[in-house]
């Protein structure tokens, strides 16, 4: 049963929807879970917040000194991108988002800090429920010591979506913390956002800094401002002194609070101590025996302490001094706050001035790399003329090679033309030389047959002896013809020889012929092998040119680039000088107006010491003529009761 009365109230804790509300209250900043059965509106989520934080005020509140309510100015919400925006609408709103509360005036000094852990609102008893209105405004009133400077300090994006991370085990030691709650923590805090309104209303300074127009830094140089963490705190504004802040228009109770709260300062009521350092922080220069005096006249009931009330019966006696307390801790919060404001100014110009050497140094670096890239596209403008001349030569010997080869193309023809033709008259020679000899042979042929017949007609002559005279002509005759026969032989012989002169000749031309061949087809060989390496290297050299080119263009868009480059850092360059030189304008009006607000307050302050010493002496006087006049009335009462009157 027991577990089931669990499972059903986690349920129904699931449903609800948590915002985590945080507020700075007496120097701490709080931190707490505010359920809700739906998205409340903005109307219901302020007072649910004020009711909490009224309550907080109740049960830390001084001893001796009344609690004020929670003056609700505006909130803030950390959105999911890590940043802090104004809360405007309910749809902003989501289960477990941080929203932080800026009071309208408050009295307790406002820092920029982590946020704590979130808890749940401890119950508060009835009798230490928080009244309304008990305590004048000007306690409540501050001039916070956080300026607006955008950029700074602003909080750090967690990973879960909540602005929360903190380690398992210290969620663990928690009993308010819900499973669902409990996944939803982390383990670093943001820090609380920064206040937007002037430390002193309506001031000069406070204008300046709240001002759209005059932010710390423009665009490019407000983010390396703001990646260096620089405290918005006021420096020195209450480190020694613990003046509390002060409206200046005030009533009389007001101012009255106002000044016990500062006698107070860390301490929880007044004593001789806290009195004598008022004097000291107020300036108001008076002897140590008579600020004794004065302290032993304003703790009436004799207990070394000063209460609230015999404070205001003090002040009742000297207005002129409390009057001069109170224009001085104005007049010294004043001065606070410009001297820090004139710090903040002086260290964002120091940012500034960084930011613009900066980037004074990287124009200087862009203009420098804008000559290299210029330089290399002189060189790569050389490179590709000397790669198109190249080009040029390789192709006027790509055609030189290629009109060559042309040239031998055609004495090979014509040399194989050549060839041919002699071949052709070498055949016709070997068959005139084949017919001569056939003619040779023939002719031999006969001349043997006319030496039969000759060898025959001399038998016949011998055996014919008889017919000498008859056949002696014959014989004559034949003698003529042989004779005759083997002239033409001889003639034959000669042709012959003629025939095989012409034959050698010929086949000398045809060998000649082949070898002038075989010579034009070697040039042509080596023509066209110097053509294909022509057209190899001129393909290499086109190949280079367009490499070249190409490069050229990289090298082109590179030096625009650069060129863009350098007007972007210059023009960032002159607005971060003419930002710049506007802040310190601001500066130098504003330490000028802290230098004039001092010398008035100096001049103030020597005026009114008179004032204070004259008021001081001429209470001490009346002091002592009623202590003289309460001694004789006391004698009088005396003689009279001795001499029975």
């Amino acid at each position: 049963k027991l577990q089931f009365l669990y499972f059903i109230g986690r349920a129904l804790t699931e449903k609800m929807v948590v915002i985590l509300a945080a507020a700075e209250l007496f120097g701490s900043k709080i931190n707490r879970e505010l359920e809700f059965t739906h998205v409340p509106s903005l109307g219901e989520l302020k007072a649910r917040a004020v009711g909490v934080f009224n309550d907080e005020i109740a049960a830390r509140k001084r001893p001796g000194v009344p609690a004020g309510s929670f003056n609700l100015h505006y909130v803030q919400l950390f959105d999911p991108v890590g940043k802090w925006v104004e809360l405007k609408s309910a749809s902003q709103l989501r289960d477990y988002c941080q929203i932080y509360l800026f009071q309208k005036d408050s009295w307790n000094k406002e820092s920029q800090g982590p946020i704590p852990s979130p808890t749940r609102p401890s119950p508060i008893p009835p009798q230490f429920a928080a009244p309304v209105n008990v305590v004048p405004a000007g306690l409540c009133r501050t001039s916070s010591p956080v300026r607006t400077v955008r950029s700074i300090g602003t909080p750090t994006r967690s990973r879960l979506g909540s602005p929360y991370k903190r380690p398992l085990q210290s969620r663990a030691a928690s009993p308010a913390v819900s499973p669902k709650r409990e996944a939803r923590l982390s383990n670093s805090h943001p820090k609380s956002p920064v206040r937007h309104h002037s430390p002193m209303a309506g001031s000069a300074t406070a204008h300046r800094l709240a001002s759209p127009a005059h932010s710390v830094r423009a665009s490019s140089l407000a983010a390396g401002i703001s990646k260096k963490s620089l405290s918005p705190h006021r420096a020195g504004s209450s480190a020694s002194v613990h003046l509390a802040p002060v409206q200046q228009s005030l009533t009389h109770g007001e101012k009255l609070t106002l000044i016990y709260t500062n006698m107070l300062g860390e301490k929880p009521q007044v004593d001789d101590d806290s009195f004598r350092q008022l004097f000291l922080k107020t300036r108001v220069n008076i002897e140590p025996l008579t600020i004794t005096k004065l302290f032993q006249q304003a703790d009436a009931n004799q207990d070394d302490l000063l209460s609230f009330g015999e404070w205001e019966r003090f002040a009742e006696l000297y207005p002129t001094m409390i009057e001069a307390m109170y224009v001085r801790i104005r007049d010294y919060t004043i001065d606070e706050e410009q001297k820090a404001d004139c710090e903040v100014f002086k260290s964002v110009l120091g940012e500034m001035e960084e930011g613009v050497h900066k980037d004074q140094c990287a124009v200087n670096e862009a203009d420098r790399q804008t000559a290299n890239v210029q330089q290399v596209v002189d060189n790569q403008k050389s490179e590709l003329d000397v790669a198109k001349t190249g080009e040029r030569d390789s192709r006027a010997v790509l055609d030189a090679s290629r009109q060559e080869t042309e040239r031998a193309r055609g004495t090979v023809n014509q040399r194989a033309a050549e060839l041919a033709h002699t071949q052709e008259a070498q055949s016709k020679q070997q068959n005139m030389h084949a017919e001569a000899l056939a003619r040779v042979d023939d002719a031999t042929f006969r001349a043997q047959q006319l030496s039969e017949e000759t060898k025959a007609a001399e038998r016949r002559l011998e055996e014919l002896r008889k017919m000498v005279e008859e056949q002696q002509l014959v014989v004559q005759m034949q003698r003529d013809r042989e004779e005759q026969s083997y002239h033409e032989v001889d003639t034959k012989n000669r042709e012959l020889d003629d025939a095989a002169q012409v034959v050698d000749n010929a086949k000398n031309e045809s060998q000649l012929a082949l070898d002038r061949l075989s010579v034009s087809e070697q040039a042509l060989a080596t023509a066209q092998t110097r053509e294909e390496e022509c057209g190899v290297a001129h393909l290499r050299s086109r190949d280079e040119v367009n490499k070249q080119t190409l490069k050229l263009e990289e090298e082109d868009q590179e030096l625009r680039m650069s060129l863009d480059r350098v007007a972007v850092l210059q023009e960032r360059l002159s607005e971060s000088e003419g930002v710049l030189n506007m802040k310190k304008t601001e500066y130098r009006e504003l330490c000028d107006a802290n230098a004039s607000h001092n010398l008035k307050r100096d001049n103030d302050e020597e005026k009114e010491q008179p004032l204070i010493d004259q008021e001081i002496r001429l209470r001490q006087q009346r002091i002592s003529l009623e202590e003289e006049e309460a001694r004789l009335r006391s004698e009088h009462r005396s003689f009279q009761t001795h001499t029975g009157r």
